[in-house]
């Protein structure tokens, strides 16, 4: 496999096979398993929409050449790779785009995040970003300003207003950046803080945005997209 370019710019979008009973599991305590999945398959599409477009527009504005930039699908379980390639191959995908699948190892988060950040500053990338599909906010626009912006600092994080984030970019690989992080919870945003400034590392944020974890987040975001779907009256 040949090393990536200079700049080259790496999105990793962590996906689950959408089993009911297996994903977004506090979402089906409110709406049942069947619908929380058929909702998590909602919020996946946008979120690949999200990264097709990130990654087919890299910006031209700056005197240096644009960085080129690929898509890792980071799916779990391993099991199921045949079926979530069936599953993605319904959503719109251009052919020159370069999408590599890689397996999620077993771990938690933090161990996750550990194995694919090492493997992708290992493989050459010059800048990396992971992100979920729990934040229906994050929109190509909002990819590019973290790439921005992670072209001053060393790190950049995208806050969610839960105490967690939607987001991480970095310009270089430390396992200090995952580990003794209290993933899941209202300090998980905080604790990463705190692990890269250990670290001396400049750390970019990016606005909060809403995840959905809950019914009262999902009927909030269908509320918000329905109000900002109106025509404004003239």
């Amino acid at each position: 496999m040949s090393s990536p370019p200079h700049a080259a710019e790496l999105l990793i979008l962590f996906v689950k096979y959408p089993e009911p009973g297996r994903v977004k599991t506090r979402l089906a305590a409110g709406v049942g398993p069947e619908q929380a999945a058929a909702i998590y398959q909602d919020l996946v599409q946008l979120a690949w929409r999200a990264a097709l477009d990130w990654c087919q527009h890299a910006p031209h504005s700056s005197p240096s050449p644009p960085p080129s930039r690929t898509l890792w699908l980071f799916f779990d379980p391993p099991s199921k790779e045949s079926e979530i390639k069936a599953w993605f191959a319904r959503y719109p995908s251009p052919s020159d785009l370069p999408v590599t699948w890689i397996a999620q190892p077993e771990g938690d988060l933090g161990e996750r995040l550990e194995y694919v950040f090492d493997k992708a500053f290992n493989e050459g990338f010059s800048a990396v970003f992971a992100i979920g599909t729990d934040c229906p906010s994050l929109t190509a626009e909002a990819l590019e300003t973290a790439s921005l912006r992670l072209r001053l600092s060393d790190a950049v994080l995208g806050p969610a207003a839960d105490g967690g984030y939607y987001l991480i970019g970095l310009t270089r690989y430390h396992p200090n950046a995952f580990r003794k992080i209290p993933w899941s919870s209202t300090q998980t945003l905080a604790a990463t803080l705190a692990a890269l400034r250990l670290l001396n590392w400049n750390v970019a944020q990016l606005p909060v945005l809403h995840d959905i974890d809950t019914q009262a987040d999902w009927e909030l975001w269908l509320h918000r997209s329905s109000h900002l779907s109106k025509p404004t009256p003239e």
